[in-house]
Order: C-alpha cells, then structure tokens, then sequence
C-alpha cells in the first residue's frame, strides 16, 4: 500500500493491529439463551438437530438464574443471545429475559438468531423490544425449499421472506442473513446473493455445511468441493460489491480484529433448556452428541446453585491458535484464530485440532480477498474509502 490516505484509513480500523489473547472477563457479558429444542424447520443438516427428539423449553426461571449468575459487580455491559431450535417458539421467556436483565440497568443488546418463520405478533413485539435479528436463509427459493423444508415438507421460503421484508422495513437494526452452503447449492451462491439483495439485505454470511453425524437423524448433504466454493464464493463477492452488499465469511471475519481465539475468545455463557452450561451454541441439550465434550456446567436446582467443570472450562477457553500445532506456522491464523471450535472438533474429535477442510478453504480465499481489498482501495479516493467497508 504506497497511497498514504489507503494506509492510514486501514490502520485507523486496525487492519495492522497486534493480535489480541482475550480471557473470560464479566465486563462485558454475553448471555446465551437456548429457548428451545424445537423448530417449525427441519433442515436437512440441522447441527443442532432442531426439531428432533422430545422439545425440551427454556423455563423463565432458569433464564433468570443465568442472568443472576453471569452479572457480577465487574460487569459494565450486558447481551442477550436468544437462540434455539426456533427461539420464537418460547416467546415469553424472551419478554421476560430482557425484563429481567433490565432491572441491572446497564447497557443491553439484544440479538435473536431465527429461522424467519415467526408469527406477525410475536416478530412485531421484538422489533419494538429493539432486537438485533439474525435469520437464517439459504438463498433462492428452490435451495431455500430443499434444504430448509417446514416440519411438514412443505416450502419455508415465501414466510421466511415476508418476515426479512418486515425485519428491513420496521427494525432500526441491520438485518444479518446468514446461509449455509452445500453442495448443492454451491453453484447458486451468485443467484443468491443477488436474490437476498434484492429482498433489501445489505449485511449476509456464508458459510459452508459442516459434517455431523446425528443418531437422530439422517445426514444426506455434503460439504461442497474445495475449489467450486472457492470460485462462486468470489464471483458472489463480485454480486455482493455490485449490489452493496457486505459478504462476510468466518475466513476474513477477524480481519481487523487480529486474535489468538475465535468463538472462545468472547465472554460469553449459554444455558440450555436442561440446565447445562454450554460455552457453544450448537451445543443445544444434554443428548446431544457433544454434550459430554462440550458442556463445562450445570444448574443444580435442589441446591439452587451452579456448578462448574474446571477442566472442560480449560479445555475450550484455553484453545488457542498458539497451541494448535496446525495453526502455529500458517499465514492466517490471527485472522482465522483456528475457527469454529465445533467444526475443528468434529473434524479432529479434539480441542488442539483444526478442520482441514476449511483451512483449504482460507488458504485460497484469503490471498484472493486481500487482493481484491487492495484493488478497490486503490481505485477509490481517500476521501471516499471506508476500509473493508469497500466489499
């Protein structure tokens, strides 16, 4: 970068910026909230197998005893993850969730990840509660009616649409997409793009489908190759620069926010509708397949009390791309701080270990994103760049 405008625009949002080795700190807490096992959907390769098995819900009290148990005297900032199976199935616990954690006074987000099947009144409530939506949609209807079918079998994308429409119109907030990519769908990413453009979304995430194996349900999905996600993932990049929209995908996620961790690096609790502690989201209920691995807590109601598994607690907040052996020589690893932890373990069936897939993945998109960032960049004026903001 010889332009000393471009240079200075990207050091001011820390592109140049030290890595950063968070730990667990109650300042600034995040507070999951699985609502429910249950779902309207039944995804195809749903990781949290939304929608199988006996729906267990998220009871007020145990939310309360959450929040109760993550605000401590340190805490200056406080949000709420409201998240499922379909979160919106159990809506008043949500209402008295926020009620609750409102009482503390303290600066509070709220951010809801949704299917986007969600009754009118409900949806007209959280966008009045001043909610952040995160909704899941796979792109256009014929990938969307596939891979992400009603409980029924019937299509999902018309409702999933009317609820985006609504969210864009009505929220203060930006709406987040997010879609999952197989390979099946990997050849419409384009299309989709421009589709969900279309639809008013200007902020959306793509990420590729991630083996699981359910003894719920079965799988038939499959990642999609190296090389053809590649090549559409850019050329929706290119749909997405046309049409304004921010395409973010987890390989440049920390691009300006360099660090050792990923998910594990935040502050962040999650209780499940069994009374687990789970430090990830998908990880969604005492029978799931990673239950035993992931979870690092319980609520113990007789005694009204939480209790703690110091060695899982270790186990995940202590991953770091520092002591990943796979991560410690690679070009991106304060960029792409050693992934999703889930995947890297269903990948490795270890905490140390890494998806192989995904840094085949980064390895190709990354070089090919940067230099796309140093294009734009140079072809636009100081005074109009806006860093990433540019793609």
């Amino acid at each position: 970068m010889r332009d000393r405008k471009i240079r200075e625009t990207y050091e001011n949002e820390g592109f140049f910026g030290e890595p950063q080795n968070p730990e667990f700190s109650h300042e600034d807490i995040r507070i999951g909230m699985i609502l429910t096992t249950d779902c309207v959907l039944r995804c195809r390769y749903c990781f949290a197998e939304g929608g199988r098995g006996k729906p267990l819900y998220l009871t007020e009290r145990l939310a309360s005893r959450m929040i109760e148990e993550a605000v401590t005297p340190q805490t200056e900032r406080m949000s709420l993850y409201f998240t499922g199976g379909e979160p919106t199935l159990n809506p008043d616990v949500v209402l008295s969730s926020i009620a609750r954690a409102r009482e503390y006074d303290l600066p509070l987000s709220l951010f809801l990840y949704t299917c986007g099947i969600v009754k009118e009144e409900i949806l007209d409530t959280l966008i009045a509660e001043d909610m952040e939506f995160n909704l899941s949609v796979d792109g256009i209807p014929s990938v969307q009616n596939y891979q992400r079918p009603l409980c029924n079998g019937g299509n999902s994308s018309d409702l999933v649409e009317r609820s985006i429409k609504k969210i864009i119109q009505q929220s203060r907030h930006e709406l987040r997409a997010i879609t999952t990519v197989t390979h099946e769908s990997v050849h419409h990413i384009a299309d989709s793009v421009e589709y969900l453009a279309g639809l008013g979304v200007t902020n959306l995430q793509i990420e590729t489908f991630s083996p699981f194996v359910s003894d719920k349900f079965s799988i038939d999905l499959h990642s999609p190759d190296v090389d053809a996600f590649v090549t559409n993932f850019l050329e929706g990049l290119d749909v997405a620069h046309e049409h304004g929209v921010k395409l973010i995908h987890s390989v440049y996620e920390n691009l300006l926010q360099p660090c050792t961790k990923y998910c594990q690096g935040t502050n962040r609790m999650v209780i499940t509708p069994d009374g687990y502690v789970s430090p990830c989201y998908t990880v969604i209920c005492g029978d799931h397949p990673y239950a035993h691995d992931f979870f690092i807590g319980k609520y113990l109601e007789e005694s009204d009390r939480f209790e703690y598994y110091q060695e899982k607690i270790e186990q995940f907040f202590g991953r770091t791309v520092e002591n990943t052996p796979e991560c410690r020589t690679c070009f991106a690893k304060y960029i792409c701080s050693g992934g999703c932890v889930n995947r890297a373990f269903t990948y490795s069936k270890s905490f140390r270990g890494v998806d192989e897939y995904l840094c085949s993945i980064r390895r190709k998109i990354l070089p090919a994103f940067l230099y796309r960032l140093l294009e734009i960049s140079e072809r636009t004026s100081g005074d109009e760049l806006h860093g990433t903001e540019a793609l």
